[in-house]
C-alpha cells in the first residue's frame, strides 16, 4: 500500500519535526498521527497538482498542526483526548496493523 511505504519514508521526519516544536513526546506523537490521517484525507486534492513538493506539504501540514497543539497546551480537554483517540484509530486503520506502545 503507497500510504503505508509514505508513513515509513516520513514519520520519523514528521515525528522529529513535531517533538523539536512541543514539550511532550505525548502532544508530538499526536500531532504525527494527526499529520498522516490528514494527508491520506487530502491527498487526492494535492497529489496530481503539477509541482507540489510532497514533502513541504506535510512539513506544512506538521507544522500547522503543531502550532494549534501549543495553543492548547495549557489546559486538559476531554475533547482533544478524544481526537487523539480517533486519529489513533483511524490512523491504525489506515496502516492495517494494531497500535504499538509506540503509536501511543
Amino acid at each position: 500500500m503507497a500510504f503505508r511505504r509514505l508513513y515509513a519514508l516520513l514519520a520519523r521526519r514528521v515525528w522529529r519535526d513535531a517533538i523539536r516544536a512541543l514539550p511532550r513526546p505525548r502532544d508530538a506523537r499526536a500531532v504525527t498521527r494527526s499529520t498522516f490521517v490528514e494527508v491520506w484525507h487530502m491527498a487526492r486534492h494535492h497529489v496530481d497538482e503539477a509541482g507540489i513538493d510532497s514533502r513541504a506539504w506535510i512539513a506544512t501540514i506538521t507544522a500547522r498542526r503543531a502550532t494549534d497543539r501549543l495553543r492548547g497546551t495549557d489546559t486538559t480537554c476531554p475533547l482533544r483526548d478524544d481526537h487523539d483517540s480517533h486519529t489513533l484509530r483511524e490512523l491504525t486503520a489506515l496502516l492495517g496493523h494494531r497500535p504499538t506502545a509506540a503509536d501511543r
